[in-house]
């Protein structure tokens, strides 16, 4: 906790002190509630009321060439049945762009970001820190063709559970076609390899699955390939489609995963991350702008995902296959509506997620209503 009030007195104390008068300032609080049918995402099905209050600010200096900003992001997450999940976290930032060649078309980004996050007594093991550092660069290869890649690295360090303390690389390139039928075509690589900071360990606390396999050995790496190409039509000024496919592939699958000793939370973005499991994906998005500058999508993906080295059990905790599959099928409806008497944009959305599974704790259905508020 002490490292939170440090972190945030540092991020207020340098958004206080800056007044230079060739910069600008923006900040937004946010407000909202969330009705969640499985929050934990899994068999047991337990509903709950989420509710969300967040504040963003950031400070830009701007020139005929570049571009630096300095933000914070800080949000509080209350759960009402089960309050001990509840935590905050925050996050200061530093970025800086330049722009380049005669038509300043050419565009390096490179950025830094320090977050942290805590939790109430009994998810204390949540509670972690994290570095990221960035490089991008885009640039046009051709009048109709663009140009873009990029490196991050991030640094996660957990209060309690140092064996997942890890350092991650990723790479990506990206080429964007732009055809005259208003079709755009991106193509997308990506690699990135995440190297945990602590030997093997065998300990329950870094068992497979829910704990119940014990005996298999946890190693100490990770590597994944990803793939993806994206189609996007515009057909009307304000109706846009498109389509996302992509592979990801673990070459080393020598992943981690959270026992049963600390709780039965699935679908996790900490612990569950993509690192945990490879397969084939794919998204369909429809975006409508709609009158009074309101804006509807629709978005349904389906996924499916073999995770590495995790075996599937039954309900009794049986053994049924050497490796856990799960397919998993979402839907998004988000409808954002601007209201120029109250000065705010109210957000409306609904997810509906059908993950089946050879393992049964795994198999479950999840139904969210979300609220939001919007204050510039």
């Amino acid at each position: 906790m002490n490292l939170l009030r440090r972190g945030i007195a540092a991020s207020l104390s340098l958004l206080v002190n800056i007044t230079i008068a060739w910069s600008q300032m923006s900040v937004e609080a946010t407000l909202g509630t969330m009705l969640d049918d499985n929050v934990n995402n899994n068999s047991l099905r337990l509903s709950d009321r989420v509710t969300t209050l967040g504040v963003e600010a950031g400070y830009d200096w701007i020139t005929d060439a570049t571009n630096t900003g300095l933000a914070y992001s800080g949000a509080y997450n209350y759960f009402a049945t089960v309050p001990g999940r509840t935590f905050q976290y925050h996050t200061a930032g530093l970025t800086y762009a330049q722009l380049f060649d005669d038509e300043q078309r050419t565009v390096w980004n490179v950025g830094a970001s320090y977050g942290i996050r805590s939790d109430r007594e009994e998810y204390a093991f949540y509670d972690h820190t994290v570095l990221s550092l960035y490089t991008t660069i885009k640039t046009p290869l051709s009048e109709s063709i663009l140009g873009r890649a990029g490196y991050t690295f991030r640094m996660m360090r957990f209060s309690e559970l140092t064996a997942f303390d890890y350092a991650e690389h990723s790479l990506f390139a990206q080429t964007s076609f732009f055809l005259p039928s208003r079709t755009t075509i991106i193509a997308e690589a990506n690699l990135g390899f995440k190297l945990y900071r602590t030997p093997n360990d065998d300990s329950s606390a870094v068992g497979q699955g829910r704990g119940r396999g014990k005996s298999a050995t946890s190693s100490p790496s990770v590597t994944q390939a990803t793939g993806l190409i994206r189609i996007g039509q515009g057909f009307t000024g304000t109706t846009g489609l498109s389509f996302t496919g992509g592979y990801q592939i673990n070459l080393q699958k020598e992943v981690r995963y959270l026992g049963s000793d600390y709780g039965m939370i699935s679908d996790d973005e900490v612990f569950d991350d993509h690192y945990g499991y490879e397969g084939p994906q794919a998204a369909l998005m429809l975006t409508q702008m709609l009158p009074w500058e309101s804006t509807a999508r629709l978005t349904g993906s389906w996924q499916r995902r073999l995770y590495a080295t995790q075996p599937a059990y039954d309900p009794l905790g049986s053994l049924v296959a050497a490796d856990r599959i799960d397919t998993r099928t979402a839907l998004n409806v988000q409808l954002h509506i601007p209201i120029a008497a109250l000065g705010c944009t109210v957000g409306l959305a609904y997810d509906h997620i059908l993950n089946r599974s050879n393992d049964a704790f795994f198999a479950y259905t999840n139904n969210a209503f979300t609220l939001q508020l919007s204050y510039p």
